[in-house]
């Protein structure tokens, strides 16, 4: 791959010849030639919680390896450029608000990601590991994140039906209707209290 020294303009974020064990924490990179560079023998470093687009290369490591990069939001011409082995691109699956607004922490965020969320937890479990179209040569990203699905309904104050029209994570009434101040009612054979809701089925509510 392509080689590049403290010369090279246009580097937002630079580890250049033995720069290990850095933390990279909760950046905006954006508009540079490459967003941030990893190079010669810098291992070991966490890239975590960046805002890395409108890049040419959202992410370039060469001749460095043992790197964690999670929980970033990439959207560039090309997000990633990885030939090194042993770069991890997720971390183990845990619970917590990422980047993206989703319920669990994992991969990171890439508009190059086309793969599908078929058990509801917002990480991407079709297309893995996720290469970034090549770009990423060894591993890649087996828990890339998806964005929640936001439905803003417009409500009168007295009584609504409504119903649950996306698959969510929660679907608590509470959750999906923070604002309401009555519980959801449904009816089967007469009308009950619905803590959790249900796809295709209509509830009163105010």
């Amino acid at each position: 791959g392509a080689s590049f020294g403290e010369e090279y303009l246009g580097i937002g974020i630079s580890l250049n010849t033995f720069s290990p064990a850095n933390i990279i924490d909760a950046n905006i990179v954006e508009l540079n030639e490459i967003g941030i560079l990893i190079l010669n023998f810098s291992g070991g470093n966490v890239v975590r919680h960046n805002k890395i687009s409108q890049n040419s290369i959202g992410m370039f490591i060469e001749n460095s390896s043992a790197n964690i990069i999670f929980n970033n939001y990439f959207s560039n011409a090309q997000n990633a450029n990885d030939s090194s082995s042993l770069n991890m691109w997720n971390i183990a699956k845990q619970l917590g608000v990422n980047i993206v607004g989703g319920p669990y922490i994992g991969g990171n965020s890439w508009n190059d990601y086309y793969g599908a969320d078929t058990d509801g937890d917002y990480l991407g479990n079709t297309n893995v590991p996720h290469k970034s179209s090549g770009g990423i040569i060894y591993g890649g990203d087996s828990l890339p994140l998806m964005t929640p699905i936001i439905v803003e309904v417009n409500v009168n104050d007295k009584w609504n039906m409504l119903s649950l029209g996306a698959d969510v994570f929660d679907k608590s009434k509470a959750s999906v209707f923070p604002s309401a101040v009555s519980d959801a009612f449904g009816f089967n054979d007469g009308y009950y209290s619905a803590a959790n809701l249900q796809n295709g089925k209509g509830y009163w509510l105010k």
